[in-house]
């Protein structure tokens, strides 16, 4: 203010027409004057425009906070609203996943069940059946015991018959004096005898001399031969009666050569 006083007052000094040297320094004042005002306004200006720009940078943060705490507030309420709608879809999810897993463990509970029951029905069939299949065993034992006895004691009695046969001394020539029943007769005691004698044992060597002795008699010459090679086979076979069974062996090859010749 007071360099706008000096300003006015430089102005009505000056005296109008030619400048004067007063003038010119009148002049040269005044521009100082005006500089120094214009660095005040300069000044002034700028700190008002620094205040200015305080203020609306305070101004701008707290806006731009605001702003951001709505938005923030926003935001939080939708990630709220959509976290609880969330939770909610997890939740009915979860219960229908939860009911479905029941269904299924309640079916295979069923299942298990019904196969447990299955299983227990095959055990028990099972076990009748293996109870069934042990008590045949048992009896087919016991079976076979009795039968293995019998049959002992029958081969027992028939070995001996056979015995008391070939004791009784067959004769290795029966006469021609036999009747036709005991021919029959002597017939089927020399198979017998045969059958029942054990394999290797004098009883069935002599079994099979007695019965080359009729094949002898019926002319049946090559079946008297293999019986005559069957007794010589045998073990056991008395050497007494040995050559009387070569003897024979003898005729019959004999025989079966004048049968030849006269063929």
């Amino acid at each position: 203010m007071i360099r706008v006083v000096c300003i006015k007052d430089v102005n009505l000094k000056l005296p109008s027409g030619r400048p004067s040297k007063e003038s010119t320094e009148l002049f040269s004042h005044l521009s100082t004057l005006f500089d120094e005002q214009k660095a005040d306004i300069n000044k002034s200006i700028e700190e008002k425009l620094k205040e200015h720009y305080i203020s609306q940078a305070e101004i701008s943060t707290k806006f731009r906070a605001d702003v951001v705490e709505l938005i923030d507030d926003k935001i939080n309420d939708k990630i709220n609203n959509k976290a609880d709608n969330l939770r909610q879809e997890i939740k009915i999810d979860i219960k229908n996943e939860l009911t479905v897993v029941k269904d299924q463990l309640t079916e295979i509970s069923d299942n298990y069940n019904t196969r447990i029951e299955q299983c227990e029905t095959g055990i028990a069939e099972s076990k009748r059946l293996i109870d069934s299949i042990t008590c045949k065993f048992n009896a087919i034992e016991n079976l076979s015991v009795d039968n293995t006895k019998l049959i002992n004691e029958e081969i027992g009695d028939r070995i001996e018959r056979m015995n008391n046969i070939i004791a009784v001394g067959i004769p290795e020539a029966p006469g021609e004096n036999l009747s036709i029943d005991e021919r029959k007769k002597l017939d089927r005691a020399y198979p017998k005898s045969i059958a029942y004698a054990p394999i290797g044992s004098s009883e069935l060597s002599l079994a099979y001399s007695n019965r080359s002795a009729v094949l002898f008699k019926a002319r049946l010459y090559e079946d008297c031969l293999l019986d005559i090679e069957r007794a010589f086979k045998s073990t056991g076979y008395p050497d007494k009666l040995k050559t009387k069974l070569l003897i024979r062996q003898s005729l019959c090859l004999k025989a079966l050569n004048l049968n030849s010749r006269l063929e």
